[in-house]
């Protein structure tokens, strides 16, 4: 059945004369690339000043008995030539030539078809190599695409080749033989020559120009510059295309840009014997961080050790045998074996291999537990993407707050808003009693005293400035909440317990997990935290 209604559908026509009579002939035709449609031989009759019945055609287009039947007197105006004409996409980019059968006359040729191409504008892609096969299918309608135009090419933009690994290092040691780790072959610093090639820019290419049918020209745009992440103890070569490493040291991402940074070595414990260490570069510490000590470094600080001190760093921290009752702050993330009485903050991600407890933790993007025992308990930990470990909390009920989904330092800033403008609106509904009560004082008594007065005055403009600080404090805290409505990433996972005595904050929902779980993902559901098996 599907056949013959695509056999119904696949028609084609010829046109003869014998004598004065017109005649037509209809047949069915398989896989022809354009069909004919009636209103195509209507047109066609049409433009050669055949004067038809439309019905009687239609009729004969209908059955399509392949038969020639008579339909008009051939006119002394009567076209019996092949017709050619042409259709042009709105584009302007592809045009077609419609070949329309001759009638026993002279065949179309080359002269025709250039003819029709020239007055319909089309001088731009032509496909000459069709024109030998369009002159010898006449025989039925065919539209074949004649010209084709050429789209633009953009240029492409300016790049930069990085000659150093620019992705962040992780904690990934060794496994030995007996099962052991290797936690001292992390390979954190890159340390490159003075003179050294950093990156390297591929220029802007200035694109090439299109073309459409008509020969009208298609612009290109250019691709755009860019430029070299020029850092600290860096430099541009001098045709701009190459930075350069200025001195030896530290290769380090700050941001966008590349900079040099010097390291420097401590071959014992940060203790007496050494002193605090504030260093513009890398710091390595072959010993460790001792009690009431700091570190300070622009770069990567790395410890052999332990953490019972206090370091602060501009990129990474790597310290291989844990912090215990210490404090680490880091531009960078920050990576260690375990944590433990500690304050911990990372402006990227805090990773330790065994065990978080009783610690105050913030990492702006995640805190992951990756180790055999894996375990979070205690305290508090803030993350703004992602909490991963195996075990959560213990069987005691131990308070273990935490906190997803929000950077930790906005987290903060919400929380003193709301303390610090409940304050302010007490301290500014007082005032205002006062205000009130010194207005109606004077229209009672009269006038105060110069000195009375003065204070009046101070204490009017400071509940003034009063009132416009709350607004801007309302304002803040309105864009705060909408912060964290727009909330997307969010979730902790739990790869095998989670204890009851863990409390979870995700915006401004908040769970208190009341029943043990196990391997298990909690995430944020609009306005509700709701748990999920973890695949």
């Amino acid at each position: 059945m599907a056949s013959e209604i695509i056999q119904d559908l696949q028609k084609k026509y010829l046109l003869t004369a014998i004598g004065d009579d017109i005649l037509l002939k209809v047949e069915r035709a398989f896989d022809l690339l354009y069909p004919l449609k009636l209103e195509t031989l209507y047109l066609d009759l049409q433009r050669r000043n055949i004067k038809f019945n439309k019905e009687q055609v239609a009729a004969y287009f209908e059955e399509a008995n392949g038969n020639f039947e008579k339909i008009a007197q051939r006119e002394e105006n009567t076209v019996i030539s092949t017709v050619f004409q042409t259709k042009v996409t709105k584009d302007k980019m592809k045009a077609h030539l419609l070949v329309n059968p001759v009638i026993n006359g002279s065949l179309g040729g080359r002269d025709e078809i250039e003819e029709t191409l020239r007055q319909n504008n089309i001088n731009k892609g032509i496909k000459n190599e069709l024109f030998s096969t369009i002159i010898a299918k006449q025989d039925g309608y065919y539209e074949w695409l004649i010209a084709e135009g050429v789209d633009k090419t953009n240029g492409e933009n300016a790049q930069l080749k990085y000659c150093f690994d620019t992705q962040e290092v992780g904690i990934k040691p060794v496994e030995l033989e007996d099962g052991s780790v290797d936690f001292y072959n992390l390979g954190l610093i890159q340390v490159v020559e003075s003179g050294s090639v950093l990156v390297e820019k591929i220029p802007p290419t200035s694109g090439t120009d299109g073309y459409n049918v008509h020969g009208e020209t298609i612009k290109a745009s250019p691709g755009k510059d860019v430029r070299l992440p020029a850092g600290k103890n860096t430099k541009a070569s001098d045709d701009d295309m190459k930075l350069l490493a200025t001195n030896s040291g530290h290769i380090c991402m700050n941001g966008k840009k590349v900079s040099i940074h010097k390291s420097y070595e401590v071959k014992s414990d940060v203790d007496f014997n050494v002193g605090n260490i504030n260093f513009p570069g890398n710091v390595i510490i072959q010993g460790s961080v001792k009690n009431g000590f700091l570190v300070n470094a622009e770069g990567d600080v790395e410890i052999n050790g332990t953490l019972a001190g206090t370091v602060t760093a501009g990129g990474n921290i790597v310290v291989k045998k844990g912090i215990v009752r210490g404090k680490a702050f880091a531009e960078g993330s920050v990576y260690t074996r375990n944590i433990e009485n500690s304050t911990v903050e990372s402006k990227s991600s805090i990773m330790a291999k065994e065990a978080i407890m009783h610690s105050n933790i913030k990492a702006v993007k995640s805190v992951k537990l990756d180790g055999k025992r894996g375990l979070l308990v205690g305290g508090s930990c803030c993350a703004g993407e992602e909490i991963q470990a195996k075990n959560i909390g213990s069987g005691l009920g131990t308070n273990t707050l935490l906190e997803v989904g929000m950077r930790p330092e906005i987290r903060e800033e919400y929380k003193e808003l709301v303390v610090k403008l409940k304050e302010m609106e007490a301290e500014c509904e007082k005032n205002e009693k006062i205000i009130r009560s010194i207005n109606e004082f004077k229209k009672k008594d009269g006038q105060l005293d110069p000195r009375k007065n003065q204070l009046f005055i101070k204490l009017c403009g400071q509940y003034a400035n009063q009132k416009k600080e709350i607004e801007i404090m309302k304002n803040r805290q309105e864009e705060l909440e909408l912060i964290f409505k727009e909330m997307k990433v969010a979730r902790i996972c739990v790869e095998k317990t989670i204890y009851p005595g863990v409390q979870i904050h995700m915006g401004k929902a908040s769970l208190f997990v009341k029943e043990e779980n196990s391997n298990v993902i909690y995430v944020l559901d609009r306005m509700d935290i709701k748990h999920m098996p973890l695949r």
